[in-house]
């Protein structure tokens, strides 16, 4: 029997939503797979990661494969992604073109 629980995160997920997902990943005996979609922004790069260090330190036994899935580099340049400016309030890494994972479509991720 397979299971895949769906749980989204809008943004920085809250630190109960990650302790109840590292809880519920703790009871797994299967690897855990986390395919995230994000802005490639610096406030989206960073929800991502923060979520991903987050869930290997509430849950330092399981195995999880953390991969990001769009928006990608490699995304932004095959598809011509446009651009925008970085939002002004987001300091974190700079002038980085932003782009906007709520307009993309993934098809045939396996």
């Amino acid at each position: 029997m397979y299971d895949v629980p769906l749980m989204v995160a809008r943004g920085y997920a809250s630190l109960s939503f990650l302790y109840s997902a590292a809880e519920y990943i703790n009871t797994l005996d299967v690897p855990t797979f986390i395919y995230h979609c994000g802005d490639f922004d610096p406030s989206g790069v960073n929800a991502g990661e923060t979520i991903e260090e987050t869930l290997h330190e509430l849950a330092p036994d399981a195995d999880i494969t953390f991969e990001r899935i769009a928006v990608t580099p490699e995304q932004i340049t095959a598809w011509a992604l446009p651009t925008r400016p970085t939002k002004p309030s987001v300091p974190l890494y700079g002038d980085l073109a932003e782009k906007d994972a709520r307009n993309c479509s993934i098809a045939g991720v396996y």
